[in-house]
């Protein structure tokens, strides 16, 4: 099993759009080890700050597709999550 707390931030990054991108069959490398997913939805769901700054980090360069994105965290892979206000830049 991956220890996440060792992960830089670009690589939990990484790993959330794997798992996005499993979810909806987009090309690339995917996350679809279910133990894998829910060990790291329960980690950044432990880790406010951490998951906020993951979440900014996956976010970054993806904009236009922020609100779907968001959605995905929220409703299909953390579960009850409430998504962190974001700096407009």
């Amino acid at each position: 099993m991956t220890d996440f707390a060792d992960l830089p931030l670009p690589a939990l990054a990484d790993l959330l759009q794997q798992a996005y991108a499993a979810d909806h069959a987009l090309p690339g490398d995917h996350l679809t080890d279910p133990a894998t997913r829910t060990a790291l939805a329960r980690f950044l769901n432990r880790h406010p700050a951490l998951r906020a700054a993951t979440i900014d980090a996956w976010l970054e360069d993806r904009e236009a597709i922020e609100d779907d994105l968001l959605y995905w965290l929220e409703a299909e892979f953390l579960g009850d999550f409430e998504a962190p206000d974001r700096e407009e830049d």
